[in-house]
This record gives C-alpha cells, sequence and structure tokens, in this order.
C-alpha cells in the first residue's frame, strides 16, 4: 500500500499577491504587444476593402464600372444601401445612416464648390463640406477616371495614417472618458488633461494606437496650496513615416491626497521618471512595483520640490580633504 509523505524538508510554493499582479501585468503586456501588432494590418484591411454607395449624377457614377477603371481592382465593392457602405461619393442626405468608420469624397466642382450654380442661386450650398466633413476633394466637371482612382489611392493613404484623435475618440466617448484640451505649443503639440481615474484607461488607449515612446515624465507644483501636475510627453514612432506624432498629457491632482495611476506597465521608461516626481513632490504613483524614494534618503522628511516645502535650517559641511 503507498501512502503519500510530505518531508519537512519540501518547501511548497506559495502564490502572492505581488506575484498574482506580475502574472497579471504579463498578460496585459503580451495583450498590448499583439493589438499595437494588429493596428496597422486592420488598418491596411479597411484601406483595401473599401464599400462605396453607388448614388450620384450619371455622368460621374459611370466612370465606376469602366473596364480600364473599374473599382474592383482595387477592393471596392458598390453597396446598394447606405447601412452596407462605408465611402460615399457624395450623397449627402444618407451620410448619416453609414455607420462608422465612414469616409466622404467630394467628386466634381458642383459637389466642391456649387459650381456655376452657386454664384446666382441662393438655394445652392456652395461646397458639401458645409454639410458633412470631407477627407478627398476630386475637382474636375466631370473629374477624369483615373482621378477618381487617384482619390482612393488617396484616401486609402489616409486611413492608413490616422492621427490618434481619430482612433481614441470613439474608444473615450464609449468609456465615458472625458479629456480637455489646454491648447499648442510652439512647436504645435497639443496640451490634454486628464482626469486621475482616466488616465490608466486612455493611456492604454494610446500606447494601443501607436503612442509607443514615452520621452519623458515630470511633475510640477502649480502653486502654494494648490494642485500638482504630471506631465507625460509621448510620441507616435512608426516604420516608414518621417514626420512623428506627439502629444502632451497633464494630470492633475490634490496635493493632500495627490495619487495618480502608474504608467510603467505600458511605458517601462516611467520607472525612474515616476520614482523622482514621488521623491520630489509626493505624487503616490498606484501600481508602481517600486515606489520609493531615488534621490533623497528614505530618512528625509517632506517633498524638496513643493512651493510650501520648508527647507532644513542646518547643513552638513564636508571635510573636502
Amino acid at each position: 500500500m503507498l501512502r503519500k509523505t510530505n518531508p519537512d524538508n519540501i518547501v511548497h510554493p506559495t502564490v502572492t499577491s505581488s506575484s498574482m499582479f506580475l502574472l497579471y501585468e504579463y498578460d496585459i503586456f503580451w495583450a498590448f504587444l499583439i493589438i499595437s501588432s494588429a493596428i496597422p494590418v486592420l488598418a491596411f484591411l479597411i484601406s483595401g476593402v473599401l464599400s462605396p454607395i453607388r448614388k450620384g449624377p450619371e455622368k460621374l457614377s459611370s466612370y465606376e464600372s469602366g473596364s480600364r477603371f473599374d473599382f474592383d481592382r482595387y477592393g471596392l465593392v458598390p453597396r446598394s444601401s447606405p447601412r452596407q457602405a462605408d465611402l460615399i461619393l457624395t450623397a449627402v442626405r444618407l451620410y448619416e445612416q453609414m455607420p462608422e468608420p465612414k469616409y466622404v469624397i467630394a467628386m466634381g466642382a458642383c459637389t466642391i464648390t456649387g459650381g456655376m450654380f452657386s454664384t446666382d442661386s441662393y438655394s445652392t450650398v456652395r461646397g458639401v463640406d458645409k454639410l458633412i466633413p470631407v477627407d478627398v476633394y476630386l475637382p474636375g466637371c466631370p473629374p477624369k477616371p483615373e482621378a477618381v482612382i487617384d482619390a482612393i489611392t488617396k484616401l486609402r493613404k489616409k486611413i492608413a495614417r490616422e492621427i490618434y484623435k481619430d482612433r481614441i475618440r470613439p474608444q473615450q466617448a464609449k468609456r465615458g472618458l472625458v479629456h480637455r484640451s489646454l491648447g499648442f505649443d510652439y512647436q504645435g503639440v497639443e496640451t490634454l488633461q486628464i482626469k486621475p481615474e482616466d488616465w490608466h484607461s486612455i493611456a492604454v488607449i494610446l500606447y494601443v494606437y501607436g503612442y509607443n515612446y514615452l520621452r519623458s515624465q515630470c511633475a510640477y507644483d502649480v502653486a502654494p496650496g494648490g494642485l500638482l501636475a504630471s506631465v507625460y510627453h509621448l510620441t507616435r514612432i512608426e516604420y516608414g513615416v518621417n514626420q512623428t506624432e506627439e502629444v502632451c498629457i497633464k494630470v492633475f491632482t490634490h496635493r493632500s491626497n495627490p495619487r495618480i495611476p502608474s504608467v510603467f506597465w505600458v511605458w517601462k521608461s516611467t520607472d525612474f521618471q515616476e520614482r523622482e516626481s514621488y521623491d520630489m513632490l509626493g505624487i503616490t504613483y498606484d501600481s508602481h512595483p517600486r515606489l520609493k524614494r531615488i534621490l533623497m534618503p528614505e530618512s528625509w522628511i517632506g517633498w524638496p520640490l513643493r512651493k510650501d516645502y520648508i527647507a532644513p535650517n542646518f547643513y552638513e559641511i564636508q571635510d573636502a580633504y
């Protein structure tokens, strides 16, 4: 008869809360990696399977089915209903029925400016862009068939390099994430104010949609007795794109209990920088794995870079020799 034994020298592994947290963040890292790698593929697929709705003047829409200029070679499948289409050439009344994401090509001089009918007619709208947003303008009366194909190519390139605001706005609206623009700096980089409770979710969205490089993170005291701010400078680095996109994020918190979600598990470069912000200003970054002082000794009292900080009235003089 066999009997299981448990000698005292056998140590059973235990699962602590910290190890479970690391396993959870490890899974999140791989999820980020998979999703961020799939974004360019999805953009390529969307740009290659546009579904235009065939509504428009016959002199313009007749170019769609020519043997030399047919849309099928570019992956465009004409649809008879706006509820199945994501590209319109241009039928204003049907725009609202199309699902997101949807795109508009303004085709012909009459569509772009109102043409010759806009000079002496009060009832003619001088451009379709006054009613709906236009992605690509296709001038001509009528445009040449090759110009239509060129407009489709430009639209596909535009879809492939959509900026962060166009991509994250639907996600923010769906999840109730609110931010406020604080304007642009001298280089044209926009600064956004994010609530502390929304910062981690928005950070994940920004990373997934291409902002894979955090240039710097810092913090400052807004005013004596006022708010504390944590600042993040993000850059979107993409292969084959010369002009990078940048955005600045500011997260404000009360100095009485300054707590901000850490983004260490999104951008690992914030490790020492968040520790320095904690050391100098006392901002607690939740879920940071090593949040402790980095410049001052652990026994130091107070936060040296706060504007209401009172320096201790003693100085340690060391022998230079």
